[in-house]
């Protein structure tokens, strides 16, 4: 009978790098449904399917990491996210139904002035002509989605309409 002698060491190591990867796995993100999806926004086209572990807010500032709502449990007034997008380097750029030159927008708020209820992130500027990009938002523990217009929510919906912009 042949006996077989086992490395602890290497044992060891393995059992750690095993550990780990179960600690170091983050939730994908819930997903949405076509009809969920329709509910919510007139215009989405499908981007990532992110994670759990951040949410809007953070997707817009270039968190992939941590879930960014400085609020808690409630939506923040329009006031309270200016303050908060000021602190973090943002001026705001135009509020929404502004006539007159749009500057280069890098996020973008929905819902009213007096809840604000989600963020994006514009992939590409507006310019003094006009809208020439697109919007990309993570919803919620949700995917990640991109739209064609800067308005692109059901404006009864969980998201509302676009209140402003912030470069």
């Amino acid at each position: 009978m042949k006996q077989r002698i086992f490395n602890r060491g290497a044992i060891t190591v393995v059992i750690a790098i095993v550990i780990f990867s179960l600690f170091s796995i983050q939730a994908l993100a819930a997903s949405t449904t076509t009809a969920q999806r329709n509910a919510i926004a007139n215009d989405w086209t499908f981007y990532a399917q992110g994670t759990e572990t951040y949410n809007c807010l953070a997707y817009a500032l270039g968190n992939t990491t941590s879930w960014v709502w400085p609020w808690g449990a409630s939506n923040p007034t329009f006031s309270q996210v200016q303050t908060y997008l000021n602190g973090k380097g943002y001026a705001e750029s135009y509020k929404v139904g502004f006539i007159g030159p749009i500057q280069p927008c890098k996020i973008t708020c929905y819902g009213t002035t007096s809840a604000i209820t989600h963020f994006a992130k514009y992939t590409n500027t507006s310019n003094n002509t006009g809208w020439t990009g697109q919007v990309r938002a993570k919803w919620g523990a949700c995917e990640i989605f991109t739209h064609s217009t800067p308005n692109p929510y059901v404006p009864t919906g969980i998201y509302g309409k676009q209140v402003a912009v912030f470069r």
